[in-house]
């Protein structure tokens, strides 16, 4: 049985583990409290008009707005955006348009024909070819963008087999869809309207 003399040992011992239990929790509080703002979760925002331009925007989905003017490119849907080299802060939006080919463009095979977006991602991406009606890929364009690229000029001769793949098969004529896919910025992929490939 134990004695009062043991009792002020277990005091102190009592003391002791909570003194070091506030400290270490004041400390994680503060560490909290000096986390950056706006570094939550973004997700994506990607939006078609009707002339086919196609826009990705990194934003919070609940508040993204539609745009008002149907063949104009919406408006930047909320005050959060990644630039490619800071965290998400608020205040910043990034929205990146798809310029060209517009919806009805007519290309041929062996002529040269340019995809553009502006502004720059500032993230690497890939441009694909989806077939437009089953909305299947058909293969890759473009297996890797530059950070700070805004155009491709391609041939539409062939398309690779995947994004990293080096065999490549030919194009047939038909009806598509080019589509630019961005690998971070939490940005949603740029689709254009109907493409007509032509031999």
């Amino acid at each position: 049985m134990p004695t009062l003399q043991n009792h002020p040992r277990v005091t102190l011992a009592v003391i002791i583990i909570l003194v070091i239990a506030v400290v270490v929790l004041s400390f994680t509080l503060w560490n909290t409290a000096k986390a950056p703002v706006g570094t939550g979760t973004v997700t994506e925002n990607a939006t078609s008009t009707a002339n086919a331009t196609s826009t990705a925007s990194a934003a919070p989905s609940s508040t993204s707005t539609p745009s008002a003017n149907a063949g104009t490119s919406p408006a930047p849907s909320t005050k959060y955006k990644s630039n490619g080299t800071s965290p998400v802060l608020p205040g910043k939006t990034i929205t990146i348009d798809l310029t060209a080919p517009g919806a009805g463009a007519a290309w041929t095979i062996g002529q040269l024909n340019t995809v553009s977006w502006t502004p720059a991602a500032g993230v690497t991406g890939y441009i694909e070819l989806v077939n437009a009606t089953t909305k299947a890929v058909v293969g890759v364009i473009l297996s890797q963008t530059d950070m700070n690229q805004t155009s491709y000029t391609w041939d539409a001769r062939s398309v690779y087999l995947s994004r990293y793949s080096p065999q490549a098969k030919d194009v047939i004529p038909g009806a598509y869809l080019i589509r630019i896919v961005f690998d971070g910025n939490n940005l949603g992929a740029l689709t254009s309207g109907v493409v007509y490939i032509n031999s």
